[in-house]
């Protein structure tokens, strides 16, 4: 045992003895050590003693760090034994160390394994190897036409949300190109305050501003086409495709134009960038990069300048906030957006003021 200092005397203290120190190897020493080791990597099995095999799994504490899984037989008995080498961890931490482990039995190495290590589908409830087979019987329900929460919720102990962010590692699974679990629709809800058919379209951030608008106490937006879809759905990719997004039209739709409703549809399921978009939000960076991330879809969408006027005289004439008295404190600067309006004059704003403006407030 080599001591120093310190931590010498408490120990001798502890014992009342004096503990032996020796001197640290030499490094021609510590070297030649090294050929009494002998390397293995994680996830390979390999035999200890007859009827022993021992696993190691990355245990992420330091570089090298392993949990050790003991797989015995003895006579008609077979048992496993797996240390995480740290039990003062909480049930999470030991939870998903064991999760390593059956992750590794149960899919090796592979792109499949290292996804689920990646992103551990945690039912604390439930023992690991209870989860991954609930995860493998997902694919009786791949022909059913489910939505990814409805297959969650029927193959996971009624966990809707367990699948988000699921959908690579099930394809993987199924040996798919793609999730057969789709998101739920994106919904869109469409009021008009036109008549024409080739209206321009105004995407509105917040259900409060949508109504307001609707109810007309902003004439400036007369003559457009609305649609709320809450907050960053509005820019989900799957909003252009049929059957991935779902449309609820307001009365007053049908009573403009019969033909706007069939309208609306086509030119949202058509690659057609004539129609002119806008969108408005809360003046503040995350509702400008929905702007940005609109502009994916619509690639000719625009901030919407009657709306952002107005929240940005109040920005101006300080009635705004700190983005942490609204727990916005973690939103970042989406740096551009690709409108030029956007660019050159509310991000500007926002950036030398450091204060944002909800929507709703106008």
């Amino acid at each position: 045992m080599v001591l120093f200092g310190e931590a010498r005397e408490k120990i001798n203290g502890l014992v009342g003895g004096v503990v032996e120190t020796v001197l640290a190897p030499t490094l021609r020493e510590a070297v030649a050590s090294l050929g009494h080791f002998v390397g293995v990597n994680y996830h390979r099995q390999f035999p200890v003693v007859p009827g022993v095999q021992c696993t190691f799994f990355d245990a992420g504490h330091i570089l090298g760090s392993a949990i050790v899984v003991l797989d015995i037989a003895e006579r008609d008995r077979r048992f496993r034994l797996t240390f995480t080498g740290d039990l003062a961890r909480g049930a999470r931490d030991r939870w998903l160390a064991a999760w390593q482990a059956a992750v590794g039995e149960r899919h090796g190495d592979g792109a499949l394994a290292r996804r689920l290590l990646a992103r551990p589908l945690v039912v604390l409830s439930r023992s690991p190897e209870a989860v991954l087979a609930r995860f493998a019987g997902l694919a009786g329900l791949a022909d059913a036409g489910l939505m990814l929460h409805e297959a969650a919720s029927r193959q996971f102990w009624g966990l809707s949300k367990l699948l988000n962010g699921q959908q690579e590692a099930i394809a993987l699974m199924l040996g798919l190109a793609e999730c057969p679990f789709p998101n739920r629709p994106v919904q869109l809800v469409i009021q008009t305050l036109a008549g024409e058919l080739d209206a321009p379209v105004l995407f509105v951030e917040n259900a409060a501003s949508f109504e307001s608008l609707a109810a007309g106490r902003m004439p400036e937006a007369d003559g457009h086409i609305l649609i709320f879809a809450s907050g960053y759905k509005a820019s989900a990719r799957r909003i252009r495709m049929p059957g991935r997004s779902s449309l609820y039209f307001a009365p007053q739709v049908y009573q403009a134009h019969l033909g706007l409703p069939a309208a609306i549809q086509s030119w949202l399921y058509s690659a057609d960038t004539a129609r002119p978009v806008f969108f408005w939000g809360d003046l503040d960076y995350a509702g400008l990069a929905i702007l940005r991330e609109l502009r994916a879809v619509f690639a000719n969408a625009q901030a919407w300048q009657p709306g952002y006027e107005r929240l940005l005289e109040r920005l101006l004439a300080g009635e705004s906030h700190a983005p942490e008295e609204a727990a916005k404190s973690g939103q970042t600067d989406p740096v551009a957006t690709g409108c030029g309006y956007a660019d050159e004059v509310l991000l500007p704003a926002l950036r030398r003021y450091g204060r944002f403006v909800d929507q709703e407030s106008v």
